[in-house]
């Protein structure tokens, strides 16, 4: 499993990246800090993410693992394409928009999913999916605000 979060100590906040196996801790290179010290026993039960280890927090969501800049950059470029191409010929705009499709279908079909905790904003990767979580909800992101230290 593959985590990524930041810093839980009050004016550290250092991004931290790791790799965790069965009692593994993720320390702080900056100040020393257990990012894992609110952790309960069975946060991780076979491979699935129950809790968050670094605060605690029970609701978690999942999502597929793909940079939202680099996807929101691909449909402003296709959109443009096509509103260029629509001007002299019509099949190219359709095609460019056609090639869009193809392209997310493969990576809706490829791209794995990571699991995020909705208080901290902590990454699981390469876990086993559990089916308590849901892709995200605004309802219950709304329920945690967004410190400006986090993600």
């Amino acid at each position: 499993m593959k985590l990524r979060t930041h810093c839980p100590a009050a004016g550290c906040h250092a991004p931290l990246r790791g790799a965790l196996s069965d009692g593994a801790r993720l320390v702080c290179p900056a100040c020393g800090a257990d990012a894992l010290r609110d952790a309960v026993p069975d946060w991780c039960v076979e491979g699935r993410v129950q809790s968050c280890p670094c605060c605690g927090g029970t609701e978690l969501y999942v999502r597929k693992d793909f940079p939202q800049r680099a996807g929101l950059a691909i449909v402003i470029a296709a959109g443009l394409a096509a509103l260029i191409l629509f001007k002299w010929n019509v099949l190219w705009a359709m095609s460019v928009l056609a090639g869009v499709v193809v392209i997310d279908a493969l990576l809706y079909l490829f791209v794995p999913l990571v699991t995020v905790c909705y208080r901290c904003r902590t990454e699981f990767r390469d876990v086993v999916r559990n089916p308590d979580h849901h892709p995200f909800d605004l309802a219950t992101a709304e329920k945690y605000p967004r410190s400006d230290h986090v993600g």
